[in-house]
C-alpha cells in the first residue's frame, strides 16, 4: 500500500489511509441555524460548498472513549493497517533525514518520533475527534467509531448538476486511492445510507469558492496520502488536507487559523467543521457525534 518516498520538496511521506466524514452543530458554529434534514437538498449547494457524510449510528470518538469502542466503520482504516503504515512511516521518513540538513532534517526526525509514540486509539481520538481537555467528554454511546470525511462540491456550470470533489483511498468511482471528481448522486449511492452535513465557507463571493474547487481540480488523479503531514505538499492527499490545501491556495485563508503548512498532526475533517470564522453550517442532520 506504501509507495517509495520521492526526493524532499517540502516533505511529503507516502503511505494510504482512509478517511471518511464529520460534523458538529453545537457553539461554536454559526448564529444562524441550519436546516435540519438527514441530508441537504441539492438545490442548496452552491460551487466551494463543503459536505461532511457519516453512516447513522456511528460517533466519533470523545475524551476517555475505551479502545474497546474504536471498532471503524467500512471502509474506514484498521488498527492492523493503520501501524503497517505508520511503521513504513517512520522507517522512510528516518531514511530519507539522512540525506538532508537543518530544517528539513529536523523536522523529518521530529514526525517519525512523534509517529513511533503515537497509538492507534490516540489517533483516533486525536484526528477523528479532535480533542481537548475541554472537549465533549459524554458523547459517543455507539459501537463504531467514525474517522471521519471531509469533500468539495461543485455545481456544474454546464448542466448545473453537483459534484464531489474529495480525496478518497481505496476502489472509488472514478479511480483508485486518488482525488476524484464524481456525480454527487453517484456519490450519495455508493455510501448508502449516510447522513450529510453541509457548510459553506464565509465571507466569500462566488469566484473565491469557484477558485477554491479549481485548485482542489488540478489534483485529480493525485494519490492519496495520509502521513503526509505537510499541508503544502501537492503530491499526494488524504481528504480534509486537500480542503485545507485548496482554500489556502486560492484564498490565502487558513481554515484553522495556522498558517503553517507543516504539521506534527493530521489536520482533520472536524478541524474544518470546527472552523467557525471560516465555515457556516447550512444543512444538518443533527448533532454529529452523537448520530
Amino acid at each position: 500500500m506504501t509507495s517509495p518516498l520521492q526526493p524532499p520538496r517540502r516533505t511529503a511521506l507516502r503511505t494510504g489511509l482512509t478517511l471518511g466524514a464529520s460534523m458538529v452543530w453545537p457553539h461554536w458554529l454559526a448564529a444562524q441555524p441550519a436546516r435540519t434534514a438527514e441530508r441537504p437538498d441539492p438545490a442548496l449547494f452552491q460551487t466551494g460548498d463543503l459536505v461532511w457524510p457519516k453512516p447513522p449510528g456511528a460517533f466519533v470518538p470523545y475524551a476517555g472513549s475505551p479502545t474497546r469502542q474504536l471498532l471503524v466503520t467500512e471502509p474506514e482504516v484498521r488498527e492492523e493497517e493503520w501501524n503497517t503504515q505508520r511503521v513504513q512511516f517512520i522507517r522512510d521518513a528516518r531514511q530519507q533525514a539522512q540525506g538532508l540538513s537543518g530544517e528539513e532534517r529536523d523536522y523529518l526526525l521530529r514526525l517519525a518520533n512523534t509517529a513511533e509514540t503515537l497509538s492507534y486509539s490516540r489517533f483516533f481520538h486525536q484526528y477523528a475527534g479532535d480533542v481537548s481537555p475541554d472537549d465533549f467528554q459524554t458523547y459517543g454511546v455507539g459501537e463504531l467509531a467514525y474517522v471521519g470525511h471531509v469533500g468539495l462540491i461543485e455545481v456544474d456550470p454546464t448542466d448545473q448538476q453537483p459534484y464531489v470533489v474529495e480525496a478518497v483511498y481505496g476502489r472509488n468511482l472514478a479511480c483508485t486511492s486518488c482525488v476524484q471528481r464524481v456525480p454527487y448522486a453517484d456519490w450519495l449511492q455508493a455510501r448508502g445510507n449516510v447522513l450529510v452535513w453541509l457548510g459553506r465557507l464565509r465571507q466569500l463571493d462566488a469566484a473565491q469558492r469557484t477558485a477554491v474547487v479549481n485548485v482542489a481540480k488540478q489534483q485529480l488523479n493525485k494519490p492519496y496520502n495520509f502521513f503526509n503531514f505537510d499541508l503544502s505538499d501537492d503530491r499526494g492527499f488524504y481528504c480534509s488536507k486537500l480542503v485545507w490545501y485548496a482554500v489556502k491556495q486560492a484564498t490565502g485563508i487558513a481554515l484553522d487559523g495556522n498558517p503553517q503548512a507543516r504539521r506534527l498532526v493530521w489536520f482533520s475533517p472536524l478541524q474544518a467543521m470546527k472552523a467557525s470564522s471560516q465555515v457556516m453550517l447550512i444543512s444538518s442532520p443533527g448533532n454529529y457525534r452523537n448520530l
